[in-house]
């Protein structure tokens, strides 16, 4: 069973999947982008879920992520849109421990620089709450990109 946030959600979607050959070719696996020596088998996909806004080096990170990708993998990376809103996406106390998100064009560019094809971009989600900046509150509004790109 997974040890990580989302992922006893994710391995009881996938306990619920009636092709019985598939289950058990799906793996779920927590790898910190700060030990990359860990990545030492070859995926056929790679997803990455609203995490990469928490790492400042995001284009050697997928560098690094791509070399665990089959030739032919898919890499799927899910964050958040870059708005004038966005900077307060997180609390106040946390907020320069992150980046305020990207756009679609610097999400695609890092997986170009990276080597990777066919590159698409959905909207997933759209995100309206309200944060408390300087005892008044914001509204935040973004959405949810969902970046696919395959390794050639």
């Amino acid at each position: 069973m997974s040890k990580f946030p989302g992922g006893k959600k994710l391995q009881k979607k996938i306990e619920a999947l009636e092709d019985e050959d598939l289950k058990k070719r799906i793996k779920v696996q927590k790898v910190s982008v700060k030990r990359p020596q860990d990545l030492t088998e070859k995926y056929d996909v790679i997803i990455t879920s609203m995490t990469l806004h928490h790492i400042f080096n995001t284009k050697e990170i997928v560098g690094i992520l791509k070399t665990a990708l089959k030739d032919g993998g898919h890499f799927m990376w899910i964050d958040y849109q870059k708005t004038e809103s966005s900077y307060y996406f997180h609390p106040e106390d946390f907020r320069e421990e992150v980046i305020p998100g990207f756009t679609k064009e610097e999400m695609i560019q890092i997986l170009e620089i990276n080597g990777f094809k066919n590159i698409t971009v959905s909207v997933v989600q759209h995100v309206s709450k309200v944060q408390r900046v300087n005892n008044e509150d914001v509204q935040v509004e973004l959405d949810i990109f969902l970046v696919c790109g395959r390794l050639n």
